[in-house]
């Protein structure tokens, strides 16, 4: 019996039979493999976006929808005086017309970042701007176990974020650059707080103890806040002004992915309606007459 199997397998139809038998796996085996990777892919992306879908939870969601308080601006200035220790106010005016900015320059940011890593161990940079992102916007509640510790500008910025937007103000990050391209590797960025007060008026908040209420708009008051500073600054494009939302999970990732996210123009940040106050010279001026 199995002599007879063996010589009929070996017959050309039965040959014939089993090449397109085996053609046929070999094709289902490539396509199998297809399927399977592209499965592969899709759970994979799935996971990214779950991932990146659970690290943009805001920790309050309805703050999201919060009504805007009506203040005025005793009121207001009250506010920041009791969530603010030693908290000082200025006014500032816009004085002179803008210099065209230089954009972000990608190119010249390159050279720039090719002639720091000829100047600086590569190890150090990495290890710097790892800390710097894994420190970055440290929470009120984490600071305070922190004391002693130096913090860099985002933090103060975060804080007065969290306590002013707990009375429902629309609080937002105001993040700066130097403006020449080259400057930004050789230099400090800087992050401050602000809210929109009134259309061309906004409140400034600088480490948590420096405000300011500016009239004009906010590329003219970065240009002169920087003034005498060691490099001029201008607001970092995009990304430069967004909205405060506290994340639930406090990580870096989670910081970056909100800011980005809540990216807002000048145009579209919630305003308290607070008109701007009178200059006293002006008042005067208007009695007299």
């Amino acid at each position: 019996m199995r002599a007879r199997r063996l010589e009929s397998a070996s017959t050309p139809a039965c040959r014939n039979a089993l090449r397109r038998a085996g053609t046929s796996r070999h094709t289902l085996d490539r396509r199998s493999f297809l399927d399977k990777s592209l499965r592969n892919i899709l759970v994979v992306h799935a996971s990214i976006l779950g991932g990146i879908g659970t690290l943009l939870q805001p920790k309050y969601p309805e703050e999201l929808h919060r009504e805007i308080p009506k203040l005025d601006q005793y009121s207001f200035e009250r506010l920041v005086q009791s969530s603010f220790e030693g908290v000082t106010f200025q006014e500032g005016y816009s004085a002179s017309a803008m210099e065209e900015d230089a954009g972000i320059a990608p190119w010249q940011m390159a050279h720039a970042t090719a002639e720091r890593l000829r100047q600086e161990n590569l190890i150090d940079v990495a290890c710097n701007a790892y800390d710097w992102a894994s420190n970055y916007q440290i929470s009120y509640e984490r600071a305070a176990q922190m004391q002693g510790d130096k913090f860099d500008c985002n933090d103060p910025a975060r804080h007065a974020c969290e306590k002013l937007s707990q009375p429902g103000i629309p609080m937002h990050f105001l993040s700066t650059w130097p403006t020449q391209p080259r400057d930004r590797l050789f230099h400090d960025w800087h992050q401050m707080a602000i809210c929109k007060l009134d259309d061309r008026y906004f409140f400034v908040l600088d480490q948590a103890k420096d405000g300011v209420f500016w009239h004009g708009n906010l590329p003219e008051f970065v240009r002169e806040h920087s003034a005498g500073q060691p490099v001029p600054m201008s607001i970092i494009p995009g990304v430069g002004i967004a909205k405060f939302v506290e994340p639930r999970y406090d990580v870096a990732p989670a910081k970056f992915l909100l800011q980005f996210a809540h990216m807002k123009s000048e145009e579209e940040m919630a305003s308290l309606g607070i008109h701007p106050r009178i200059p006293l010279n002006v008042q005067l001026a208007g009695n007299m007459q």
